[in-house]
């Protein structure tokens, strides 16, 4: 009788040294998931917009910064599949909302960081707290920089990790590489976000549009609302990141690239609200 398992047609595995599988799933930090290598998480052309509401986002951030020092939040399993002959870049085909309002925070935290660093410099070496709250800003700028982007393989710059569906692929990406330029001058900041309002404005019949810019919004409140403008900013601030890149984690469960997948999409999909005839057919053709 075959030790093949039903699932291994199904689950990303290999054979260990003695020929036994080995199944790929992962427990991972959220900052662990984003960053392996030069891993780029892509949306694929099948997954439906990313529509999260402003409740949704509000709910998430909450959770992350109501964890206390010794706490940890589940995220639960991110289903992802593995690109076929690269072993680190991965297509979302369960966990796009909570992935893309993860990319979200992280670009207005790594505003933050810079806009604290350019504020607070020189004025803490005095304070020895203070100046390792300080030094974890530094520290915290060079972890979120590291979600968000990873360099070129040739040449000079960088590229986003993340790509969202086609239509918003190219001036996402263009915003977070362009985003996580260094540079710390609140000026440049807000004349990135209004040009990426105008953008994504302008993409009608686009929802993942609206519902990125506005989410965006959402986040950059929540966070305003927690700083004082004081060096206690910096305190909050770096524990709020901390609590996000490691105090949160996920299982990450890579499938195959086959038919079976289908069977995967539609059972994970139709546990909220359902598929329609037209969201299954567009996922069979394409």
């Amino acid at each position: 009788m075959s030790n093949k398992q039903i699932f291994d047609s199904v689950i990303h595995n290999s054979a260990d040294e003695n020929g036994n599988t080995k199944y790929h799933i992962q427990p991972l930090n959220v900052h662990s998931f984003f960053t392996p290598g030069n891993r780029f998480i892509s949306i694929p052309e099948y997954q439906r917009p990313y529509s999260w509401a402003k409740e949704n986002v509000i709910s998430l951030m909450n959770d992350i910064d109501n964890l206390g020092v010794n706490n940890q939040w589940f995220l639960g399993p991110i289903f992802v599949i593995k690109k076929v002959g690269d072993a680190s870049n991965i297509l979302l085909l369960d966990g796009q909302q909570r992935t893309t309002t993860f990319i979200l925070i992280f670009l207005e935290l790594y505003r933050q960081n810079q806009l604290l660093q350019k504020a607070y410099t020189g004025t803490v070496l005095n304070d020895q707290k203070l100046k390792e709250e300080f030094d974890d800003l530094e520290f915290f700028e060079d972890e979120l920089k590291k979600c968000l982007v990873v360099s070129k393989t040739q040449g000079t710059g960088y590229l986003s990790r993340f790509e969202a569906e086609d239509d918003l692929k190219e001036i996402f990406s263009n915003f977070i590489v362009e985003w996580t330029a260094k540079n710390n001058n609140s000026t440049i900041f807000n004349k990135l976000f209004k040009d990426f309002e105008k953008k994504c404005s302008g993409l009608t019949g686009v929802p993942s549009a609206i519902a990125l810019f506005n989410n965006f919004k959402t986040v950059r409140e929540f966070i305003k609302e927690k700083l004082n403008d004081d060096l206690n900013d910096i305190a909050e601030i770096n524990q709020f990141i901390e609590n996000i890149l490691r105090k949160c984690w996920l299982i990450e469960i890579p499938l195959q690239q086959a038919q079976s997948s289908i069977r995967i999409f539609e059972s994970l999909n139709n546990r909220g609200k359902q598929l329609t005839l037209v969201d299954k057919f567009r996922y069979r053709t394409l």
